[in-house]
């Protein structure tokens, strides 16, 4: 049997802070906020700047539900800048990808079928075929226009393809 490694679970919950170790047995140790040690302290520290984040985040995105009915190149770039804040996709690459595709236009499309598709939106991904194969296209439907929906469902594919533009990369690699 493999030694397991130590395990160390903490939960915060109505002042109290409770720390188990798992290495073989089971030690615990249960303390008040007044008495914690001082990586529970670190922790709680931890946890309100992530709830800071994730409070902001939230009326971010409340916010774009009011988007305007007319989106701009302008928000292709803080649609770029908001999904790589958040899960660390290239900032510069990714809007030089929607530069080549599509000049930042959150309306660009490309007239010319692949399939049943059409390239569509900033990053121009596929649309039905590419776009419903990403749990944020199928989550959103037919959102191909909106800035903000289409750099997620760009970043879904820029994540399945290993974390590489290699989606976009036969139109796109000379012109960058």
């Amino acid at each position: 049997m493999k030694k397991a490694a130590a395990v160390v679970v903490v939960a915060l919950a109505a002042g109290m802070v409770s720390v188990m170790g798992l290495s073989g047995g089971q030690d615990s140790h249960t303390a008040t906020a007044a008495s914690s040690p001082p990586i529970a302290n670190q922790l709680r520290a931890q946890l309100r700047k992530e709830r800071a984040k994730n409070d902001d985040l939230i009326g971010r995105l409340a916010r774009l539900r009011k988007a305007p009915t007319r989106f701009t190149t302008a928000d292709t770039a803080i649609a770029a800048e908001l999904v790589g804040t958040l899960t660390g996709w290239p900032v510069g690459k990714s809007l030089a990808v929607a530069k080549c595709e599509s000049n930042h236009d959150p309306y660009a499309r490309n007239v010319t079928p692949i399939g049943d598709s059409h390239a569509s939106g900033s990053w121009q991904v596929l649309y039905p075929s590419t776009w419903f194969s990403t749990h944020v296209g199928r989550s959103m439907g037919a959102a191909q226009y909106n800035p903000y929906v289409n750099a997620w469902v760009a970043y879904e594919v820029y994540k399945r393809q290993g974390r590489t533009f290699a989606e976009w990369a036969d139109y796109c690699q000379y012109k960058e």
